[in-house]
């Protein structure tokens, strides 16, 4: 830890002129470069034109928030790496830091062990940051950008990949669908000795197992009706280069002792030949499944797992990643623009906040296609919330029963107050981000309905239903009703008395649950 932070730059944002003096102390032992700035103006100026490592940022700096200010540091120095100082000792506060683009956070009083920790972590990261960025750039130019990131996760997968590259171990690839794992697999490829040899992904569920035998290894004339011709597959197409198996967990069961044997002999043969054939093939594969589990099921071989699983890399979602959401959207729109002859307007705030708002449960894919789609409708405006149609869900496409939006929109005679969403019909925006528009103007076509033909609590049971007619069950009436409630609700230990539950077990169902 003294290694590493002799030598590093580190800035704090602090107004508490005991809390500077300690930190002057404790950096000053460590032969860390150390500057202070009592305002926020000041510390931000220094941030944009100093080059810092870390900055200790004071959540409350006088009547300033250091929390809304996160945003504009980046933007001047977006590889600064930021420590929220903090006394709020709830889980909400740390999770508002970390969403605000903080990177990490420390509780007030905190120890001079736990501050050296906390910036050492960070300052490892930048570095690691910087060689990665540095690898990056001595890529060759193919067309295929390799993966940036912010995200110290990330980073240190990137970093993993580049040490794998050097040798011909066999690389699994996990994670949801949509985290870029082939994005991935071809980096691994340009970075290995094999990079002047071809590259192949194979996507196996596409393909049936008498299709992909055929897709893998080739076939010989007359080996099956319409083979007129021998054909070499793609092992022998990428002899000297990397294979990449996409989606490895769909590998059809009979098929799996043959693909086995090609990766441990380097021998096979083709569909209706004889022939052993070699071919020096690096194998790369990638899946979503749990393949751990297919072993235990019996639906894939315990012997082709540990063939494939010598290197594991698990890729984060992009929820994990958040630091990474802003600008790879912001690459997006330039390929966009370039591909459509659009002009590259960037994003507003509103659209930076949507962005980082959303969960993204379709990952780097749902971003790529939602800026696509962005760019081609948004004409010369920069791209704000609107251009982006986050709230436009799977559920909210569904058509709406009749009378929903009456029943969705309280009476204008009735009092501003947040009412449950478990008596509000099922298509009424199950998903939409935000509760109803209030009373006061409602815009809208229908007339609300009047408290009376309204469904309520105590008018005697109610089945609620989802936009096809289904009756909704238990969970996902709780759900809507936990949904609803952090939505309106300014903290979450407001929204847990609402609910009737404690802060710590609304956390916990809003965790499992995948909502903010």
């Amino acid at each position: 830890m003294d290694r590493v932070l002799k030598g590093a730059r580190v800035l704090a944002i602090e107004d508490d002129e005991d809390i500077l003096a300690t930190y002057a102390a404790i950096f000053d032992m460590m032969e860390t470069h150390f500057s202070a700035a009592p305002t926020l103006a000041e510390g931000m100026k220094l941030a944009a034109t100093r080059p810092f490592d870390v900055l200790l940022l004071d959540r409350s700096i006088g009547y300033d928030s250091g929390l809304t200010a996160i945003p504009q540091i980046h933007l001047h120095a977006p590889s600064l790496r930021i420590i929220m100082a903090t006394a709020h000792r709830d889980t909400d506060a740390a999770l508002e830091a970390l969403r605000a683009g903080a990177h990490d956070y420390l509780v007030k009083p905190f120890s001079a062990e736990q501050l050296r920790i906390a910036v050492a972590r960070q300052v490892e990261a930048r570095r690691l940051a910087g060689r990665v960025e540095a690898l990056e750039k001595q890529l060759p130019n193919d067309g295929d950008p390799a993966p940036v990131s912010a995200s110290p996760v990330m980073r240190q997968i990137l970093a993993l990949a580049q040490q794998v590259a050097a040798t011909d171990a066999n690389v699994l690839i996990l994670g949801e669908s949509g985290t870029g794992k082939n994005v991935l697999a071809k980096l691994i490829h340009r970075l290995s000795a094999r990079r002047d040899r071809d590259f192949a992904t194979v996507n196996c569920p596409s393909l049936s197992a008498e299709l992909l035998e055929n897709e893998l290894f080739g076939h010989r004339k007359g080996a099956f009706t319409g083979a007129n011709d021998s054909a070499d597959g793609r092992v022998a197409k990428v002899d000297g280069g990397t294979l990449f198996l996409d989606e490895i967990g769909d590998f059809p069961l009979p098929l799996q002792p043959k693909l086995l044997r090609f990766i441990q002999d380097k021998e096979y043969e083709r569909v209706g030949d004889p022939t052993t054939r070699r071919a020096d093939v690096r194998i790369i594969a990638a899946t979503n499944r749990d393949l751990a589990d297919m072993v235990r099921a019996g639906t894939f071989r315990q012997d082709l797992f540990y063939r494939i699983n010598v290197v594991s890399l698990t890729l984060p979602s992009l929820r994990e990643r958040r630091e990474d959401v802003v600008g790879l959207a912001e690459g997006f729109v330039r390929k966009f623009a370039t591909a459509y002859g659009r002009p590259a307007r960037g994003f507003t705030d509103c659209g930076r906040a949507a962005l980082l708002e959303y969960p993204w449960p379709g990952n780097v894919r749902e971003l790529q296609n939602v800026i696509e789609r962005a760019v081609i409708l948004c004409g010369d405006d920069a791209l704000d919330r609107r251009h982006l149609a986050l709230d436009v869900s799977i559920d909210a496409l569904a058509p709406m029963p009749k009378g929903a939006v009456a029943a969705a929109v309280p009476s204008p005679s009735a009092p501003p107050t947040w009412s449950p969403p478990a008596v509000v019909p099922a298509a009424a925006a199950a998903d939409a981000p935000s509760m109803p528009a209030p009373p006061e103007a409602p815009d809208r076509a229908e007339a609300p309905a009047s408290a009376a033909s309204r469904p309520a609590i105590d008018d005697g049971p109610v089945l609620l239903r989802d936009a096809g007619g289904t009756p909704l069950s238990l969970e996902a009436l709780e759900q809507r009703q936990l949904r609803a409630a952090l939505a309106e609700a300014k903290t979450l230990d407001e929204a847990a008395r609402w609910l009737g539950i404690d802060a710590s077990t609304l956390y916990r169902k809003r965790k499992a649950y995948g909502l903010k």
